[in-house]
This record gives structure tokens, sequence and C-alpha cells, in this order.
């Protein structure tokens, strides 16, 4: 539990790839803290990057977005969860990792799935039920948060699996706080 920035995250080692985490995100909202209003976005809020630690974010479910920045600069990208990707996510058989190549790859089921181009920042994954959910590739150097935009208390949820871009190196607190660009468009 995270209260500054009102996160919880419950979180195991995948059984599929040693090393990545994987991560169940639940990003509360304003009203769950039970403070006296207003409380201004930044209060809650938590852009960041990473050196060495490449993330796949799979927005589940709420009425919250994951924002990114590649790269630091430029646009800053939304991604909502999909209401209509219902999957019955099994996660003892899921997990990620970095090629040689350095290209992030989900496995999953003994499948792996890898972005249509090497720089691709969208992993999509087919599912039994003819659906595909969206990863979306979050890399060392993209400023990213995961925020609750909701104006009930219900949370917002996202899945993601954590895993080193280049393996001879830790991602052990791998964590900097950083600002969207200031010049960045929504």
């Amino acid at each position: 539990m995270i209260p500054e920035i009102l996160l919880n995250i419950a979180f195991a080692e995948s059984k599929i790839t040693p090393g990545t985490i994987i991560q169940l995100l639940e990003k509360k909202t304003f009203r769950s803290t039970e403070k006296v209003p207003p409380l201004k976005a930044g209060d809650v809020a938590d852009p960041h990057k990473h050196t060495n630690k490449t993330e796949l974010y799979l927005p589940l479910m709420g009425a919250g977005s994951l924002k990114v920045q590649f790269n630091g600069t430029g646009p800053i990208h939304t991604f909502a969860p999909n209401p209509n990707v219902i999957a019955n996510l099994d996660l003892t058989k899921i997990g990620a990792k970095t090629g040689g190549d350095k290209v992030p790859t989900l496995v999953y089921d003994g499948k792996e799935y890898r972005p249509e181009t090497p720089d691709g920042n969208i992993i999509n994954m087919s599912l039994e039920d003819g659906g595909v959910a969206q990863f979306i590739v979050v890399k060392p150097g993209d400023i990213h948060d995961f925020v609750n935009t909701g104006i009930s208390p219900a949370s917002v949820y996202a899945l993601t699996l954590g895993f080193a871009q280049d393996t001879t190196k830790s991602i052990d607190g791998d964590f900097i706080t950083h600002q969207f660009n200031k010049n960045a468009s929504f």
C-alpha cells in the first residue's frame, strides 16, 4: 500500500519467466480518501520513469487510464480500459521478457507476442473469446502515470508485468520521480 498516492499493489514473480514481476494495481479515487474536497490531481499523481525496467500494462477496469509520454518527449498518450475485453487470464501462465534484440515479448500459455514493429508501443494478445487484449509497452525513459479520474469511490485496476530491458542489470529500486514535459499536449 502506498497511501500518499492512493495505490495498492499485489505482486508475485512469474513462474513462466523468472525475474518478471506480475502486479495487480489498484488506484483509488479522491473520494476514497475521506478528506474534505477539493483535492488537486497532483495530490495523488505519481508520474515517473525507469532506467532499466520495461513494463507491459493492461488496463483492466474502472474510470481511469495510463498516461504515457514515450521517450519523455512529445504528446502524452492516454490508454483506458476496454470494457469489451473480458478475459479469463491465468496468471500462472503469463510472463514477459526481453530478447537479445531488446524487443519486449509477452508470453502466455506457451505463445509469444511482440509489438508489430521493434519500436512499437502495443502488444496485441489474442483471447480465447476472439477478442484482443492490448498491452501497452512502457520502456525505460517513458514517463508514465496510472491515474483514477472517477468521481465515485470506485477503484481503477491494471495488470502489469515488469522486467529488465538489460538482463545483466537489476530492476530493484528502479523508480525515478519525474514530471511530464510541460510542453506536452494530451
